[in-house]
């Protein structure tokens, strides 16, 4: 074989290289597309097919990874969401979406640290709506509680109509409202149920008292009763004593009376 005619042959390899890579990135991207529309009609399962499709035809289809990752992750189904992400990334590293999305598969893992990192770095890369959206969830589940108002805060000045976050960053304030009331809500429970009776003296651990201090606690103080404060039972008894002298007098008075008859009966018989 001549020189040339190798070369030909070299060219026409490559140019049917060129065309068949060509053909799978074209349907790649037409099954990226696919899904795409299987998505808008609610139609998920067939849209994470669509995306693997496009993925199998076309193995550093960036864009795939991200989507069907996400959709793994409203699927519950992280460590797949993770792995999809983690390839989009190393595919084009300052992808935001590809961080938002794996910062959402990480807050739905319970690992608040890395979803709060990674939606940082998407915001920073480009900021965006949900993402603010998402750190705040992560802050909020870190108990967080003023980073979460302000990420719902700059949510919801880019997107005014997100009721969700409304809502949720409505719940932030009434908790944050209920701490600062609660030392005062204790003081009230404390005061109503201050018992109404002194505390039991004790005595010190080192014995009689010799010292000349009381041995009572000092609270015991605030919890002893006015000295001069009426109660029922001494009352009672004031009262029953009093109906028994007027009983008696007039018992008295009454004999008194019988007797004096007695003898002017007696004085006008003799």
């Amino acid at each position: 074989m001549t020189r040339s005619a190798a070369c030909l042959l070299a060219f026409l390899a490559a140019a049917g290289t060129t065309r068949i890579v060509e053909a799978q990135s074209q349907s790649a991207q037409a099954a990226f597309k696919r899904a795409g529309v299987f998505l808008v009609e609610a139609r998920y399962d067939e849209a994470i097919a669509g995306y693997t499709e496009a993925i199998r035809l076309d193995p550093t289809y960036e864009d795939a990874y991200v989507d069907r990752g996400y959709e793994f992750v409203k699927k519950g189904k992280v460590k797949q969401a993770i792995a999809d992400e983690n390839e989009a990334l190393r595919l084009e590293p300052n992808d935001p979406l590809a961080f938002y999305a794996r910062g959402a598969a990480y807050l739905r893992e319970g690992l608040y640290a890395r979803a709060i990192a990674d939606e940082t770095e998407s915001i920073r890369l480009e900021p965006s709506h949900i993402a603010y959206v998402a750190r705040g969830d992560a802050y909020a589940k870190a108990q967080n509680d003023d980073p979460a108002i302000a990420d719902y805060d700059e949510a919801l000045r880019l997107n005014p109509n997100d009721s969700q976050t409304f809502k949720n960053r409505a719940l932030l304030y009434k908790k944050k409202r209920d701490r600062a009331r609660a030392p005062a809500k204790i003081a009230a429970i404390a005061r109503v149920n201050k018992p109404s009776v002194g505390r039991p003296r004790t005595k010190p651990a080192g014995g009689a008292q010799s010292s000349g201090r009381s041995s009572e606690p000092a609270s015991a103080s605030v919890a002893k009763p006015a000295q001069n404060t009426p109660t029922l039972i001494p009352g009672l008894f004031h009262f029953f004593a009093i109906i028994v002298v007027i009983a008696l007098l007039m018992l008295a008075l009454f004999l008194f009376i019988i007797w004096a008859l007695a003898v002017k009966a007696g004085l006008s018989g003799s």
